[in-house]
């Protein structure tokens, strides 16, 4: 792996603080941070961005394995999930009814399997009254970031030696997020558990990556402004909480959407 792949990024760990604490709170208290769900898109790109520039840094240093990066998500997974997932149901067999304690069941299946996501998509919305009662709906985060780690080390593979990966990146991205737009024509829970609208959200993390490592060295404008782009990011980032707490603008995106398909 080369250094710049390898070098430890605090920022982005101050930045992972950021999004779980913005998801924790609209959680906890909807009222206080009412866009606080963006804080998962956050970390979604920070999984692109981390996973990109550990991958294609093993890469062009000639030591890349499947094996080992897939062997790593296991150690760093598995101990936590299981743990989270054996406590669930020791509490529900005391707690919950029969058919209650059989989803359950299946919910707990689709999160070993990584396809908590594809599983929601089955059943009521994730903003439905009734998923309270789901202790396990949110692992339908980790299902999309796990089956992007399973198909992009592959797609990596196949486009790390070419000059335009970066292109392919982008046209990878920008497909999934037209697909994402399909919000807007009604398909509100497959564009949130899919991984086909989400991908770009982790994409453009990785585009980031890669046009890092592309460059060899450290981009001398970035570390001799840090401070200055710090507070770039966070005022983006409040601006995004701004504008996801406006309905109207959403209801206004969604019929332009709809007239523009209507005149094509």
């Amino acid at each position: 792996m080369t250094k710049l792949a390898a070098a430890y990024r605090p920022d982005l760990d101050g930045l992972r603080a950021i999004s779980i604490l913005l998801v924790v709170l609209y959680h906890a208290q909807p009222w206080l941070v009412p866009g606080g769900y963006i804080g998962v898109d956050i970390f979604f790109v920070i999984s692109g961005f981390l996973i990109t520039r550990v991958i294609l840094g093993e890469i062009e240093a000639g030591g890349f394995s499947a094996l080992t990066f897939y062997a790593r998500r296991v150690r760093r997974i598995f101990p936590a999930l299981i743990v989270v997932l054996a406590a669930v149901w020791l509490i529900g067999w005391f707690m919950l009814l029969p058919n209650a304690f059989t989803l359950l069941g299946k919910n707990i299946a689709a999160g070993v399997g990584f396809v908590s996501n594809l599983f929601q998509l089955t059943q009521a919305g994730y903003f439905a009254p009734d998923v309270a009662d789901n202790p396990l709906v949110h692992l339908w985060s980790l299902g999309i970031e796990e089956q992007f780690y399973i198909f992009w080390p592959p797609a990596l593979l196949l486009i790390a030696g070419s000059k335009r990966r970066h292109v392919y990146i982008f046209a990878l991205a920008a497909a999934s997020f037209g697909a994402s737009l399909l919000v807007y024509a009604g398909y509100k829970d497959w564009s949130f558990y899919s991984p086909l609208p989400r991908a770009w959200e982790l994409l453009a993390g990785s585009l980031i990556a890669e046009r890092q490592l592309a460059r060899k060295e450290p981009d001398a404008f970035a570390a001799r402004h840090q401070d200055l782009l710090a507070v770039i990011g966070i005022a983006l980032i409040l601006a995004a909480l701004s504008c996801s707490t406006r309905p109207a603008l959403f209801q206004d995106l969604a019929y332009c959407f709809r007239w523009s398909a209507r005149c094509c």
